[in-house]
């Protein structure tokens, strides 16, 4: 042993608590340092935080000190690290071997699948790692405190709040300890190195709200809960801007919006869901001057507010109602982020309209009402077209487009940085209350349950109407709240409701865009979240107040097995739901060349065309079908919107067994394909 490795082992690991280590550098107290902490949980160890590289030999020594070091089981990264491949290869040395937990955003910086370590990412876990006794560490998110990717780390179990870089200065440890001159230090550190005020006020919120009895930063630093509520007081009054990308500039505590910047990224989102060439015609005007390659506005005659109002008055001049309303989400989201004014398109369309007439001579009062009057249609046509009439909640067709487009722009050969939740919601009781009351008491108790799902969810979450007795809640990132924990809210929320004629009981059905991620085709994707969505709240439909995930085991597969082809998504997907209700296996196709392909591969109970389907109509397709032996005498459903007598004639020629008319009453299908099963089908 030289004399190097003698003098670390004369320093030992401050024991906080009996299962709480610090780590002694040895350093002088005037010099900040990162500083880790080890949990003892059960025989395993946690380090929390890596340590200077220059010390890690030291750090090694001081953790054998406490377990042997093959018991260290996770080392917790809570921010980007430069030194961390020298820091396992340094535990790799000594036998260690333990599995790094990082954000997706630290992880992505190395190329750690060339050093095969183990990795747990944080945003695939909701924030949370179980450890061996059951205790379980809380991640909480702090992007830009002081890197992208860092997170707090809460042990609930030993009420200790390990805070990372959130309460360190630059200045040296007071000694003795001053609240009011560290507090000074402290926001001078952030206003530093800290983008915006707008990054810090949403962590010192969550903390205000956490139960824990010390805190420890990065530097080793021990503070108390009120100590650590001061300190987030003082946070949180605290108004600062370093980038002008969004907050141009802080004058007498007052934030200066940059709104050039905002409203370019209204046309970069007019670009993909319209197109480059056809958001161009909002772009020109002389209102403002955009460059034509990236859609920023270089200059503009009108400034703050008054661009934001102008800009969606041109687009709806220009475009119409439909491109206001898909542009709604991304405002209502800019409008809370950044505490902006809701433009007034989005207010008063209708009232300004009324003051252009009055101002208008005759002539161009009439034509103004004229044209007044084809804007309510379209907007009557755009409602019925996107909107459900009861609830006024988006209904499943602009669902499918916005998730569509959400996907797309996802780059899948990367790790998720969030996770899209789809909550397939229905009332279980809904039918009984249909026969009880009435139908209208049912329309009434959805329009109910809409709006306390409002209340519960937050304001950048998407509340869709189903088709069925029910909603879709679209979440695109969790954040630190848990799919499971928040179906039992809305469940409860709903069960102690007086809103309803009588107590309603929800089943609730969860959908994680994580679970397709291997598809990598976006559409593909877009399309299963939508159907195995449909079937496992059809699943749920068999109990009540039950909660169904990847994790649930579903029956399937009993009563037979059906080809269903149709390109109409919707009613593929309605039929698709149906049946597996009632116990079917069902494969799928958008066109006929598809279902050929299937019906030549594998043997099925009973086939059903649309007759008008794409590639191979089906007609030609139960003519090809004919030629075959596998399924050449399968019962085969052709439906149409157009049944006539020569339809039904032709059908009969080729074998077709049932042409049923479009829009399909499913009790039809399903009796004959039962019937047909009964008496020895195929």
């Amino acid at each position: 042993m030289n004399d190097s490795e003698k003098e670390y082992r004369l320093i030992k690991p401050k024991m906080l608590k009996k299962d709480l280590y610090l780590i002694d550098l040895d350093r002088p107290k005037e010099v900040n340092t990162t500083i880790p902490a080890i949990i003892v949980d059960m025989g395993e160890m946690t380090l929390i935080g890596i340590g200077p590289i220059t010390d890690i030999n030291l750090i090694i020594d001081q953790i054998r000190q406490i377990l042997p070091l093959d018991c260290l089981k996770y080392i917790i990264v809570p921010s980007a690290e430069s030194h961390l491949v020298e820091a396992m290869n340094a535990f790799s040395l000594v036998g260690a071997v333990p599995t790094v937990v990082a954000e997706a955003k630290v992880v992505s910086l190395y190329d750690y699948d060339a050093y095969g370590w183990s990795i747990i990412l944080v945003n695939q876990t909701n924030y949370q790692l179980v450890l061996k006794s059951g205790r379980i560490l809380s991640f909480i998110r702090t992007p830009f405190v002081f890197t992208p990717g860092a997170f707090m780390t809460l042990d609930s179990y030993g009420k200790t709040l390990f805070a990372n870089y959130l309460f360190e200065t630059t200045k040296k440890n007071l000694e003795p300890f001053n609240q009011n001159e560290y507090i000074h230090h402290l926001l001078s550190f952030y206003q530093n190195y800290v983008p915006s005020t707008d990054f810090v006020r949403p962590v010192v919120n969550q903390i205000l709200n956490l139960d824990f009895d010390i805190c420890l930063t990065q530097s080793g630093n021990l503070f108390d809960r009120e100590t650590v509520r001061f300190f987030c007081l003082e946070l949180k009054a605290f108004e600062f801007y370093n980038s002008n990308i969004y907050i141009a500039n802080v004058i007498d505590n007052q934030r200066i919006i940059n709104y050039e910047t905002i409203c370019s990224q209204i046309f970069q989102k007019l670009k993909t869901i319209f197109g480059y060439e056809a958001t161009i015609e909002v772009c020109q005007t002389p209102e403002y001057t955009v460059n034509l390659e990236t859609l920023e506005i270089i200059s503009s005659i009108t400034h703050g507010p008054k661009l934001w109002h102008k800009i969606f008055e041109i687009i709806y001049l220009r475009k119409g109602l439909s491109w206001i309303v898909v542009l709604e989400p991304l405002v209502k989201k800019l409008v809370t982020t950044f505490d902006l004014p809701m433009p007034l398109t989005y207010q008063s369309t209708l009232v300004e309209t009324e003051k252009k007439i009055v101002e208008l001579d005759s002539e161009k009062a009439d034509l103004q009402a004229k044209v007044a009057t084809l804007e309510n249609r379209l907007k009557d046509t755009m409602e019925k077209m996107i909107k459900d009439p009861l609830t006024h909640n988006y209904n499943e067709m602009f669902l499918q487009k916005h998730l569509q487009e959400e996907i797309l722009h996802i780059n899948f050969d990367r790790p998720l940085a969030i996770d899209f939740h789809l909550f397939y919601i229905q009332i279980d009781n809904i039918l009984t209350i249909n026969s009880k009351y009435s139908v209208r008491t049912g329309d009434e108790t959805l329009r109910n349950l809409g709006y306390l799902l409002e209340q519960i969810k937050n304001p950048e979450d998407l509340l869709i109407k189903r088709n069925g007795p029910g909603f879709i809640l679209f979440i695109e990132d969790m954040g630190l709240r848990q799919a499971s924990e928040l179906a039992q809210k809305i469940q409860n929320a709903a069960k102690d409701s007086d809103a309803f004629i009588e107590p309603i009981s929800l089943s609730v059905a969860i959908v994680r865009l994580s679970e397709f991620v291997n598809l990598k085709d976006g559409y593909q994707i877009c399309e299963q979240m939508l159907t195995i969505g449909e079937t496992r709240i059809k699943a749920a439909s068999r109990s009540t107040n039950v909660i169904i995930d990847h994790t649930s085991i579903i029956k399937k597969g009993m009563t037979g097995k059906l080809l269903i082809a149709d390109n109409e998504e919707i009613n593929l997907r309605l039929l698709t739901a149906l049946f597996f209700n009632e116990n079917y296996e069902v494969m799928t196709a958008n066109d006929g060349i598809e279902a050929q392909k299937l019906a030549e591969s594998m043997a099925f109970d009973a086939i059903i065309v649309e007759r008008t389907i794409a590639k191979l109509d089906g007609m030609q397709l139960k003519q090809n079908l004919n030629q075959t032996t596998i399924n050449g005498k399968t019962p085969y459903i052709l439906l149409t919107y157009n049944k006539n007598p020569d339809i039904v004639i032709r059908a009969n020629q080729i074998g077709i067994n049932l042409v049923i008319q479009k829009p399909v009453i499913f009790e039809e299908i399903a009796g004959f394909i039962d019937r047909t099963l009964k008496k020895g089908g195929r």
